[in-house]
């Protein structure tokens, strides 16, 4: 059980974590508007609980008994902030802040990191966009968006549709993305792929197995013992691995009658990341040797085909191991949604498969055809060479 929980379990390397974000937020929106990219952080409260503005607003009076003017001036809050004052403790928000100034120094009249209400206002910005790598339960990026809206020129912005809101991240589960989607901004949710959790991965008595298997070694954590709020995430970040995930993952259990080591102890990566940048190479082989197609895999026409090809065959050899939604494909082929996306269009120009994402006739025979050809490939392989001689021992001459 323990095996098959670690099978589903995913990582993303820093490389593919910098690549895939940049490209996300390149993409998502118009090249001739401008962008503020702001850092999804946990904000700052003030009495009462209430989160703390982004911006602090100048009251211009109008005189006795009229409405107040209010108007956003000033810097935005500090991009990253540490929780403590004890120690200076930096998390996700630390990576995430130094991604987005690559972007805004790469193109410096189009992104902008957290810029002041003056900069917004000069620059005619017209996206406020929050990155982040993971929305889990979708708490925290909620608060940071109340941080956002409750500045009254941003609101007033946003009614006149000078500016849009939207989150980017490279992840988030559907719980998380469905209770952002229900904020007052109404902010559009992009994402790289999405979140794998317990729940998606594991259905009927499976599922109750992995949920008992993670209580039983979590080692007296009670409702934390599938992560904060139950998340039971499975992924990590060469940065480190979400609270969200499973404290199995993360917690050493010092119970001598159930002794168990973490891959992340602390929530760290560091030895994982280096091995898995090695094995990151060729995502499409793991992937069909996943679903159990050695035979497409090993057959020379899949060998020799261009990476779009490459991605419409695994797409198709996914469609057929039963994954229908573009969600469920990108997880079991660890595609990319605009990857997905991209192969599903190809796939359908190509008449190989039908609009309700099941296989035509013409896809299921090349896909027999293939898995064929790799199956007497892997027959009419010549035998591997003979290892070269060395001696097992020396003597004196």
């Amino acid at each position: 059980m323990a095996r098959q929980l670690a099978t589903m379990f995913h990582f993303v390397t820093a490389q593919k974590f910098t690549d895939e974000v940049s490209n996300l937020v390149r993409t998502s929106y118009p090249a001739d508007e401008r962008c503020a990219l702001f850092i999804e952080r946990e904000p700052r409260k003030v009495r009462g609980g209430t989160v703390l503005r982004m911006y602090r607003e100048a009251v211009t009076p109008h005189g006795r008994g009229k409405p107040k003017h209010y108007r956003a001036t000033g810097s935005a809050q500090q991009v990253v902030r540490s929780p403590r004052s004890d120690r200076q403790e930096v998390g996700s928000e630390g990576v995430v802040a130094a991604l987005a100034t690559q972007i805004a120094r790469a193109e410096p009249t189009r992104f902008f990191v957290q810029p002041s209400a003056d900069e917004i206002r000069r620059r005619k910005i017209r996206h406020i966009v929050v990155m982040t790598d993971l929305i889990g339960s979708g708490q925290r990026t909620t608060s940071f968006l109340d941080s956002l809206w409750s500045v009254r020129t941003l609101r007033s912005w946003r009614s006149g549709r000078q500016v849009s809101f939207s989150v980017v991240s490279y992840t988030g589960t559907a719980e998380g993305l469905a209770v952002l989607r229900k904020h007052r901004c109404a902010p559009l949710v992009h994402t790289v792929v999405p979140c794998p959790t317990i729940s998606s991965e594991f259905s009927g008595a499976v599922r109750g197995d992995v949920i008992n298997l993670c209580e039983k070694y979590g080692e007296r954590l009670g409702s934390d013992a599938l992560g904060y709020r139950k998340g039971g995430v499975l992924l990590a970040f060469a940065h480190g691995c979400p609270n969200n995930a499973p404290s199995v993952f993360h917690k050493r259990s010092k119970l001598k009658m159930r002794p168990w080591e973490p891959l992340f102890p602390g929530r760290t990566a560091l030895s994982l990341s280096r091995a898995a940048e090695l094995s990151a190479a060729d995502r499409l082989a793991s992937a069909l040797e996943s679903l159990g197609e050695l035979g497409l895999l090993h057959s020379p026409t899949f060998s020799k085909a261009l990476s779009e090809k490459k991605r419409m065959l695994t797409l198709l050899a996914a469609v057929s191991n039963g994954h229908r939604s573009k969600q469920r494909i990108a997880l079991a082929t660890d595609l990319r949604l605009w990857e997905v996306e991209e192969a599903m269009q190809r796939a359908c120009r190509n008449g190989v498969l039908h609009s309700t994402n099941r296989l035509t006739g013409a896809g299921v025979s090349l896909l027999r055809a293939l898995r064929l050809e790799g199956l007497e490939s892997s027959e009419k392989a010549p035998p591997a060479a003979p290892a070269s001689y060395y001696p097992f021992a020396l003597r004196a001459p």
